[in-house]
């Protein structure tokens, strides 16, 4: 987060970047956002497929092997 907001990412956006004072600003507003989404979107993935085979691996059945 921190490579986002403050002082520096302000002066890097807008001297380095070209970007106006206001676009640095809405972009620092939106990246904090953007990558908070996506950690929470990764963990809930994360969790599901964790869950999902736990309850797979629990609730698969074997075929019954015929000894014929």
């Amino acid at each position: 987060m921190r490579s986002v907001c403050g002082v520096e990412p302000l002066v890097l956006l807008t001297d380095v970047g070209g970007l106006s004072r206001e676009e640095a600003v809405d972009l620092m507003r939106w990246s904090p956002k953007a990558l908070f989404q996506a950690a929470l979107a990764e963990n809930l993935k994360a969790t599901k497929y964790k869950a999902g085979s736990t309850t797979l691996a629990h609730t698969r059945r074997r075929k019954p092997v015929n000894e014929s």
